[in-house]
């Protein structure tokens, strides 16, 4: 059972990204993409963690998922290419010269650039809690079958291309990081209404020889009440071979059957 973000170990390396996706014209309007990401290093003795880099992502996306504005935290050359590109539609392709330059080696900004297809793709999910009019949230959402196998959400044969339930979904959350730390994750902006946010967390350390990771990744909106509902989230245990960092084991995990205090794991795959 996982109630928290796990205390972070002596002598460990924690890596946490988030964009948060608002609506500054409403529903129908651009939405605007704010990442952060924190590579942070707790040392032998513990104490506050040594923060290594700290990266930066400004985006506008219009609502058909055309980058209008494009600003990263170190700077890359050449990135105001992208406006006017598709976020979705072969962005991964487009990204690769500036994912493989020497100054983006290790950055988490690379994560942030990756997470431009996704984050585009989910940010309007939070308006599906906010449309009360059940009518027009069918109107306004359109035919989910053009979202045939985008997810395993939307595998073919899904209950969700032929039902609209899932619009009541709601699975509370608990917040990110801990009372006893305040460095357990960067800094994040307040909740506030309408508003998406992707996440991500790893740890990475030393146990037994081996290189020990623990990932989790979650997609979650504020809905109404003021309270936060996950539509995606997992989290992934393995452990790779130090000199080589061959993959030795891993444990995958989806988020279930949640209270507003806490998580529970179910095991979904191991191998």
């Amino acid at each position: 059972m996982v109630t928290e973000t796990p205390a972070r170990r002596p002598h460990s390396v924690r890596r946490t990204t988030s964009i948060e996706m608002e609506f500054p014209q409403g529903r129908d309007g651009p939405v605007a993409l704010y990442g952060s990401a924190r590579d942070a290093v707790t040392e032998a003795g513990g104490g506050a963690p040594l923060t290594r880099r700290f990266d930066e992502l400004k985006a506008l996306v219009t609502p058909g998922k055309i980058i209008e504005a494009l600003d990263t935290s170190p700077r890359l050359p050449g990135i105001e290419t992208l406006i006017g590109d598709s976020a979705i539609v072969g962005l991964r392709g487009r990204l690769r010269p500036f994912l493989d330059d020497p100054q983006l080696a290790g950055r988490p900004l690379a994560v942030l650039l990756d997470d431009l297809v996704g984050s585009s793709i989910i940010a309007t999910w939070v308006w599906t809690k906010w449309i009360e009019d059940r009518s027009e949230l069918i109107a306004w959402v359109g035919d989910s079958k053009s979202m045939e196998n985008a997810c395993v959400g939307y595998r073919k044969g899904a209950s969700g291309l032929a039902s609209h339930d899932y619009f009541d979904k709601i699975d509370y959350v608990p917040a990110l990081g801990r009372d006893d730390d305040p460095d357990a994750f960067h800094p994040l902006k307040p909740d506030r209404e309408k508003t998406m946010r992707r996440v991500r967390r790893v740890d990475v350390w030393i146990e037994h020889g081996r290189i020990a990771i623990d990932a989790m990744f979650q997609d979650s909106g504020i809905v109404p009440g003021m309270r936060r509902s996950a539509v995606h989230e997992y989290r992934v245990c393995a452990s790779a071979d130090r000199a080589s960092g061959a993959l030795l084991a891993i444990e995958a995990f989806r988020v279930c059957c949640r209270t507003p205090n806490a998580w529970e794991l179910r095991k979904a795959c191991r191998r």
